[in-house]
């Protein structure tokens, strides 16, 4: 999810999540070894940490203060939080897995927006996947259509 609206770089709201393989190792570990060609996704995912006050995340892109606390009180996930990911070059697709439920979203990675669920509150959301420009990372922009943010 991008910062909300006037979230300038650096702000609160720029929480960084972390996950790692259920076999232990961290995303950031295998990917500072793949070359700079698009890497494959998938396998199994845990969420292994949160980085940044991601209450102050949470709040700018509009989720209420219930659902914040009760996010707050189950460590936003972490621990907890899985995703199974299926890729074939530019489609993936994610099964997560929350305390809220199970959501399944496919993605095709061409900057185009799609219609997606929000996996830790099940509403739906636009993203718009793409590659990063050197195509060694994704980059999902993602905003709620009722509100914008």
């Amino acid at each position: 999810d991008e910062a909300g609206p006037g979230a300038a770089e650096g702000d609160a709201a720029e929480a960084v999540v972390t996950g790692e393989t259920l076999n232990g190792k961290q995303d950031e570990t295998m990917c500072d070894n793949l070359p700079a060609s698009q890497p494959d996704f998938s396998g199994s995912w845990i969420l292994a940490r949160i980085d940044g006050d991601m209450d102050a995340f949470l709040k700018d892109i509009g989720t209420g203060y219930v659902m914040r606390s009760l996010a707050s009180s189950m460590n936003y996930g972490v621990g907890k939080m899985t995703n199974d990911v299926v890729q074939s070059g530019d489609w993936i697709q994610i099964v997560s897995w929350s305390p809220k439920g199970t959501f399944t979203n496919e993605f095709h990675l061409d900057g185009t927006e799609q219609a997606t669920v929000d996996p830790m509150e099940g509403r739906p959301m636009i993203a718009t996947p793409r590659w990063e420009d050197d195509g060694a990372a994704m980059y999902v922009e993602s905003r709620r259509p009722d509100t914008g943010q």
